[in-house]
């Protein structure tokens, strides 16, 4: 069984570039390295056993619905877009 990590801070809250709390955004997640053409899941729970949807949507406050938790491998990479579907970064 793959070991988990939480992402740093808990509840995460995502802003636009205007410092805006990105309500309803989207967050998507991709095995790094696969020039984001294959989803990978992020977990709602330590045991990897409850996965959020891909794209997980942000609340009105731009936060993640609650803790999210990333398989240690394989690496991860992310694209953050607006409610309509604007990307807004990736990382």
């Amino acid at each position: 069984m793959t070991t988990p990590a939480v992402l740093p801070v808990p509840l995460q809250q995502f802003m636009d570039d205007n410092g805006i709390a990105l309500s309803n955004g989207l967050l998507y997640s991709y095995e790094a390295g696969t020039a984001y053409a294959i989803l990978q899941p992020l977990y709602q729970d330590g045991d990897l056993s409850i996965e959020f949807s891909n794209p997980i949507t942000l609340t009105v406050y731009g936060r993640l619905p609650g803790p999210a938790y990333p398989a240690l491998a394989p690496a991860y990479d992310f694209i953050l877009t607006d409610s309509t579907g604007v990307t807004v970064w990736t990382a």
